[in-house]
């Protein structure tokens, strides 16, 4: 058994040790040798930055649990959402899109399975608290339509960009440079 915990232990120094330049994984690192976990190490930061009154380092995600432990989204992260199918993947992600722009922060959202229509729609949808799929079906007041109309026309002025076709990472990596 402390084998196997040595191998697991040699696995998750090497990446860590390559990224050794940034203050936090120094830190993690440092934290790891005296045999703490990486959960405790964001426990302690997330007591001491609310001891302290600390200001969030990042942009907020919209959702106050997330806020608190990660301190927001920062400038210059690459956030990737990933889960199984149906669990709600984009709503999230497009929930915090809808959070950021509104702020006029830019949002990049590369989707592989919906147009950028279908998306736009979906965040109108949102902003104007509609049901999608009752706007899909045309079951909505004229009231509603205005409504999911004056949405539509907000989000046309937010800095929001979507890629929905497949691309290599390389693009990726051209794309945000």
């Amino acid at each position: 058994m402390q084998e196997r915990d040595d191998h697991v232990k040699k696995q998750l120094e090497l990446p860590l040790i390559i990224k050794s330049e940034s203050k936090i994984i120094k830190t993690i690192l440092q934290d790891y040798k005296e045999n703490k976990s990486i959960e405790e190490h964001v426990k302690e930061s997330m007591e001491l930055r609310k001891q302290n009154n600390l200001p969030m380092k990042g942009h907020s995600w919209g959702y106050q649990s997330l806020d608190i432990p990660t301190s927001g989204i920062a400038k210059g992260h690459l956030v990737i959402i990933g889960a199984r199918p149906g669990v709600g993947k984009t709503t999230f992600s497009l929930n915090v899109c809808l959070n950021l722009i509104l702020k006029q922060i830019p949002c990049l959202f590369i989707s592989l399975e919906m147009s950028d229509n279908a998306l736009v729609a979906k965040l109108a949808c949102n902003l104007a608290n509609l049901s999608m799929k009752k706007v899909e079906e045309g079951l909505i007041y004229e009231d509603q339509y205005k409504k999911f109309c004056s949405s539509a026309e907000t989000l046309r002025q937010t800095p929001f960009y979507v890629i929905d076709e497949s691309i290599y990472i390389n693009d990726l990596i051209q794309i945000l440079s």
